[in-house]
This record gives C-alpha cells, structure tokens and sequence, in this order.
C-alpha cells in the first residue's frame, strides 16, 4: 500500500475511532452518573430504578405536563422516590428526541416532581423570560401575568396559566414569588396541576448539587401552600 492510499483509508478509520471514543466516554460517564445518584439512595434510605420499566406509567401518570408530550424515544432513568412528610418526592433525569436528519435533537433534563394531597394547584407554567422572544409574543397577543408590584420577578420569568384569575391569585403574596428568584439565572421550567409541582432543568445537573436543588424545590412548593 502507497502512503496516499494509506492516507485516504486513515481519514475514514479515524472518523470512526473517534465515534467509538465519543460513544465509550458518553457510556462512562453515564454509568458513574448512575452509580453516584444510586450511592445517595443508599446512603438516604430511598427508592431507586435505574430507567422507567415500564416505559408508559410515567408518561400516563404525568401526561398533563408539557414535557411528557415532546419528542420521541423519551425514556426516563436514575429515578429515585422518597416520603418527605406529607410529599411524595420524585427526582429523575429525562431525554427524547425531536426533528429528524440534520436537525435531530437530543433533549436532556433533570427533573423533580413533587406530590402533596393537601394541594390544589391552578394548572400554571413559569419559565425564564427572554427580551426580544417575548416582547414580540405580547405583540401578537402571548400570555404573560405580571405583577406591577414587583417588577423583579416580571422581568425574570413568563407565569402562564390556563385560569389566568386563579394562577395570579396563587402568586398574589411576595412570599409566594421571592423563592423563585433563586433560580432566574438557570435554564429552569415550573409546571404545576392540582397536586402536582414539577421543576424541569435543562441539561443533567452535577449530582453533588442535587440535595440542594431538592431542598430548594420543596421550599418552592412550601411558599406556594395556599
């Protein structure tokens, strides 16, 4: 074999070795990922599966929520379940597809839904507000309850509910917004429904901040207690 044919036959074996580099190094992090969060249900007395068994259950439980309507090959996995009083605590991370060919998508989320009898949500949606996106959607007529008392948390977030009465009056006290503001500078959606909250992270959060982000997200629905 010349060293030109040698060159044209290293490009296409490269190309591939680097794709099975990528594909190993994916596959270990996503294993120590998962024997991390296992090693915290453990240590914590909770429950723990490593992906949705039985594929549907979640989405049926959950279908009223927008994340469990996008995209295709959702799969969900490192789910962990605990009792914290009178909540049933839900942490688990989240991915599916969208587009296809070059404009295929893979969607990754870290997700806690928590479930408390006593509560009585209107169905709502909080996300982090984006200037110019959302100055244009008021202009044709997009969902946006503000309050003029604080202008804070009006500038951060976009609150949407389909009661738009009941949803203003579920954040009618500063109490009930300030703990969001926490979270203004992540990529974070809120979702609730009756007596269900579910906080949506964009992107797998490092598992040593995940105590912390469980604590926050229950002192959110604390603040929400109506």
């Amino acid at each position: 074999m010349d060293f030109e044919a040698f060159l044209i036959l290293l490009v296409p074996l490269g190309f591939i070795g680097f794709i099975a580099f990528i594909i190993i190094y994916a596959s270990r992090i996503a294993k120590k990922r998962a024997a991390d969060i296992l090693a915290i249900a453990q240590e914590k007395g909770y429950s723990y599966q490593s992906d949705d068994k039985n594929d549907e259950k979640m989405y049926m439980q959950y279908s009223f929520f927008r994340l469990f309507t996008s995209g295709r090959n959702r799969k969900a996995s490192n789910i962990i379940s605990f009792q914290e009083g009178n909540k049933t605590i839900t942490f688990f991370d989240y991915r599916y597809t969208t587009g296809s060919g070059k404009n295929k998508s893979t969607h990754l989320s870290t997700n806690i839904i928590i479930h408390q009898q006593n509560l009585h949500f209107p169905h709502f949606f909080i996300r982090r507000q984006v200037a110019v996106f959302d100055f244009l959607g008021k202009m044709f007529g997009g969902q946006d309850i503000n309050y003029d008392e604080d202008e804070e948390f009006s500038k951060a977030f976009v609150l949407q509910g389909q009661d738009e009465e009941q949803t203003r009056k579920c954040f009618s006290r500063s109490e009930n917004r300030f703990p969001f503001l926490i979270f203004e500078d992540q990529n974070v959606t809120f979702e609730a429904k009756e007596q269900y909250f579910h906080y949506r992270h964009e992107g797998y959060i490092s598992v040593d901040k995940l105590p912390e982000i469980v604590q926050q997200v229950q002192d959110l629905v604390s603040s929400l207690e109506v």
